[in-house]
């Protein structure tokens, strides 16, 4: 048990665990003001003990400032995000986490400096690490930081003057047209179902997991709305917003022959539940009428018919023929569901077709 003194009062806080070994459960306990109250049961102790901290601060404590480790901040902050960040960025998370060398976990988040973060970083490039690799650890020890600031166990987060990774974003090479009508015709003979989405997904540029989660009561004539997101964890499946939140909902308008095609599961979809006796299905893309697909179904059944390409290569398909095209950067991004247009240029960039020499004639026209 740890016994605080805070403004004069005493915080007497402890760590209580039930279960057998490997199911453990644990929850936090303070006793101060003469109250006492406990945290929700957590599967990790390092996330109790951040609730521990989040519960001393709502009874008018103040949580102190040393005696937690790296590694303990760290484990809780990814156990807490954990069911409310999707499955990837949890896992790249965790990736970043098993880069932290031992003895840097070990040492107390308040003596966590600016230069001591550099020192980490320098010794990971003499490791061997790459700025890739480096970034994943400047990633999850940022956020974790952050929560450590939030809980009163650092006075600053010391990521934000470190020198950041100097990570280059990947070359973006889609794939072409005759590419992608390969991909489509390959996969009719799979499962037409699959067929269709992939070309929704080149059609539309949207994200794996808002194509699963498509219900009928989206598609309203030539337009289709994406409002919601589906992520898999070992709960199961779930129901998110989509990656950027409400700034990624939009409506954006599709072609006929892309309507019939989905028109066409539908009908067959009514049919096999009138057979049943079962209600209308709501899910778009369904193996049973009832739940819908999992995203890494759609991964795992693309990888099988093509390696030359990703399935988030059709997302880049769609960008950048629209933006070689000449369609505004405003307009692609809303299809895509970007934060903000920035977004789209810092990405595209490249596929943005020069205008320079319409720019100098059209100067030398005024002058």
């Amino acid at each position: 048990m740890t016994t605080l003194g805070t403004l004069g009062t005493i915080a007497l806080m402890s760590i209580e665990r039930r279960g057998t070994k490997g199911s453990y459960r644990y929850r936090g306990v303070v006793r101060f003001g003469g109250q006492k109250q406990h945290t929700p049961w957590t599967k990790t102790e390092a996330e109790a003990r951040m609730a521990e901290s989040g519960l001393l601060t709502q009874l008018g404590g103040t949580p102190r400032s040393s005696g937690h480790t790296v590694a303990e901040l760290v484990a809780g902050t990814i156990a807490d995000l954990t069911g409310r960040r999707s499955p990837g960025t949890i896992s790249f998370y965790r990736e970043g986490e098993g880069l932290i060398p031992a003895r840097f976990g070990n040492r107390d988040v308040s003596t966590i400096k600016p230069l001591i973060v550099d020192s980490l970083y320098r010794e990971l490039r003499t490791g061997g690490a790459s700025e890739h690799k480096i970034n994943k650890v400047h990633k999850v020890l940022s956020v974790s930081f952050s929560r450590g600031l939030k809980y009163g166990w650092c006075t600053a987060n010391p990521c934000v003057s470190a020198d950041k990774p100097e990570a280059r974003a990947a070359e973006i090479v889609p794939p072409s047209p005759e590419d992608v009508r390969a991909l489509i015709a390959c996969a009719v003979g799979v499962n037409s179902d699959l067929s269709t989405c992939f070309r929704l997904a080149a059609a539309t540029g949207m994200r794996r997991g808002e194509l699963v989660a498509l219900q009928w009561r989206d598609l309203n004539g030539l337009a289709l709305t994406i409002r919601r997101s589906l992520v898999e964890d070992d709960d199961g499946l779930h129901v998110r917003d989509t990656k950027t939140g409400s700034r990624g909902h939009r409506t954006i308008r599709i072609g006929g022959d892309m309507v019939a095609l989905l028109r066409e599961i539908e009908k067959r979809q009514l049919e096999e539940c009138a057979t049943a006796g079962v209600s209308a299905p709501a899910w778009c893309f369904s193996h049973d009428l009832e739940t819908p697909w999992r995203p890494e179904y759609l991964t795992t059944a693309f990888a099988r018919l093509t390696t030359d390409f990703t399935l988030h290569g059709l997302r880049h398909f769609h960008a950048t023929q629209l933006l070689a095209a000449g369609v505004p950067v405003a307009t692609v991004s809303h299809r895509l569901g970007h934060s903000s247009p920035a977004v789209t240029l810092n990405t595209y960039s490249h596929w943005i077709p020069a205008s320079d020499e319409h720019s100098a004639d059209l100067i030398e026209g005024l002058l």
